[in-house]
């Protein structure tokens, strides 16, 4: 399914595509129950100073951590599409980003959901690379 915008009515639409390529792509199943979460509590600074943390996980060594969310933003037209293309890309083929070696990437499976670009726009700019 080639999805735009206009393809989801409400946000349950959408979050449903999103379980679907999910499971297809990945392999993974949704197992989240929302309401078996716990309650959220806060947390004294001294808690989270003195807490053990394992070293980090890199996906793009140094600069995109394995683990949590990662944003890119910026104004139009300044390169963001091409540049995660690119990171995409050479995560796909287990390549360093830009051929430096600082920027070492681990090999994995890539899901590239773009929104605003046509798929003859994204071939266009995959093409380049």
């Amino acid at each position: 399914m080639d999805a735009k915008p206009s393809d989801f009515n409400n946000l349950h639409d959408w979050q449903e595509y999103m379980r679907e390529m999910e499971e297809k792509y990945f392999g993974i199943t949704p197992n989240y129950d929302p309401d078996k979460r716990p309650e959220p509590r806060p947390e004294l600074w001294k808690e989270i100073d003195d807490a053990e943390f394992p070293a980090n996980r890199w996906l793009v060594n140094g600069l995109f951590p394995k683990e949590g969310l990662s944003i890119v933003a910026s104004i139009s037209g300044e390169g963001k599409s091409i540049l995660l293309m690119h990171l995409a890309k050479c995560i796909s083929e287990g390549t360093a980003w830009f051929d430096n070696p600082e920027l070492s990437v681990e090999k994995g499976r890539v899901l590239y959901i773009n929104l605003e670009m046509s798929r003859s726009e994204i071939q266009r700019r995959g093409r380049k690379m």
